[in-house]
C-alpha cells in the first residue's frame, strides 16, 4: 500500500425514492490489493444515485451492493467499479455473481454467509 493511496470511506444519506424498491447484487471484483482499493470501489458505487449501501471486501474480491433497480442497473454498478480505477494506477473489473430481492431483516452478514439464498 502506497502512502498516496489512502482513501476515506464516504458516508451516504439516501433519498426516499432510492429506498422504494431495493435489490441486492453480489459482484466479483478484480484488481483490489488493499483496503484502500475496497474504499475506492465502495465510494464509486455509493456515488450512484440509487445505490443505498455497498460493502466491499478486497481480500475476498467481492462487493455486495444494495440498490434500486428502477434507478440503476447491474451494468451501472459494473461501470462504477471500473471507474473507481480510473486514476491510471488502479484497474478494477467486476462481474455479477448473484442478485436477490432484499427485506429489512436481510443483513450484510446473513447475505454473505447464506449465498444459497441468492438467485
Amino acid at each position: 500500500m502506497h502512502d498516496t493511496c489512502h482513501v476515506e470511506p464516504i458516508q451516504k444519506i439516501t433519498a426516499a425514492d432510492e429506498q422504494k424498491k431495493v435489490e441486492l447484487a453480489l459482484l466479483s471484483v478484480s484488481g483490489m490489493g488493499c483496503p484502500n482499493c475496497a474504499n475506492r470501489v465502495r465510494n464509486s458505487l455509493l456515488s450512484l444515485y440509487g445505490v443505498t449501501d455497498a460493502y466491499v471486501d478486497h481480500a475476498a474480491g467481492i462487493a455486495q451492493v444494495t440498490f434500486n433497480p428502477d434507478i440503476e442497473t447491474i451494468d451501472d454498478l459494473i461501470s462504477a467499479v471500473t471507474r473507481a480505477g480510473g486514476d491510471g494506477r488502479h484497474k478494477y473489473g467486476a462481474r455479477l455473481l448473484a442478485t436477490a430481492l432484499t427485506s429489512p431483516v436481510l443483513t450484510r452478514c446473513s447475505c454473505l454467509n447464506a449465498s444459497s439464498h441468492l438467485t
